[in-house]
């Protein structure tokens, strides 16, 4: 059978229920696909209390639209009236579950390039940091590269360095404020290597929680309130490259969003 078929991943559920058994069937195909790559994650496995065995179920998980294109699936009766699902992949053809992914974090790269070049700033760290975050759930990383100019760049060392690159080359300062009883008004300017940002995405702490604020043509605004900035004399600005915001209820990459939930790469 196919279910003693070393050639063959499977996984296999019971349940009154087809769809449940069809589900159950994913999770345990799942299961027995992450026993195989999770040796890949022991680097990745540092913001979880999970086992190194558990994240990497979680992370398969998150391969769970791709599973459902690229596997076989075999439906039974059982006596009891049952169904038994089975879904199935060869050994040798798994790589096509993650096949998808790559491509995703290759064109997230391209992307990024195409708006840094323009000087839009918030676009491009928003897919370098995405794609940062999806390259470290693949668990062929080490080996994934993208075309960046003449040069076939290895993204493990690419993707860290040119987001750390852009933090860097931005200055961000306050041109000047203004206030009223309550608050201040801090006017933001930021440029990158003498020029002006076109659009960046900020958030700073006013308090009492985190705000988001952010660049349009060099300029930005803070409000921050006088008690706040008198007790402490400075305001923490700092620059979102997580676009955590667009990973909502209607996120705009439903991939990046699971990930994100195991996954996170902090930068200065």
């Amino acid at each position: 059978t196919i279910k003693n078929n070393s050639d063959y991943i499977v996984g296999f559920a019971d349940d009154p229920s087809y769809q449940r058994a069809d589900k159950g069937a994913l999770s345990d195909l799942s299961s027995q696909i992450s026993v195989r790559v999770e040796s890949s994650f022991e680097d990745v496995k540092t913001e979880t209390d999970e086992t190194l065995n558990e994240f990497a179920q979680s992370i398969v998980k998150t391969y769970s639209s791709a599973m459902l294109t690229n596997t076989i699936k075999h439906t039974e009766t059982l006596p009891n009236g049952d169904f038994r699902v089975y879904r199935y992949i060869k050994v040798a053809e798994k790589d096509r579950i993650f096949a998808s992914r790559e491509n995703k974090i290759v064109e997230y790269v391209r992307t990024a390039l195409h708006y840094e070049d323009s000087g839009e700033f918030s676009i491009a760290l928003r897919h370098y940091y995405w794609a940062y975050v999806l390259l470290r759930s693949h668990p062929e990383k080490d080996a994934i590269t993208a075309q960046i100019g003449n040069d076939a760049k290895l993204l493990t060392v690419f993707l860290p360095a040119k987001i750390q690159q852009i933090l860097n080359n931005v200055s961000i300062s306050i041109s000047h404020f203004t206030e009223d009883r309550d608050n201040y008004c801090l006017y933001i300017a930021a440029e990158t290597n003498g020029e002006v940002i076109k659009d960046l995405n900020l958030s700073y702490f006013d308090g009492s929680d985190q705000v988001s604020s952010n660049i349009k043509d060099g300029k930005g605004v803070a409000i921050v309130p006088v008690s706040y900035l008198i007790s402490t004399g400075s305001v923490d600005i700092s620059i979102d490259y997580t676009y955590s915001n667009l990973l909502g209820d209607i996120p705009q990459d439903e991939e990046v969003k699971m990930v994100a939930e195991y996954i996170y790469v902090p930068f200065a």
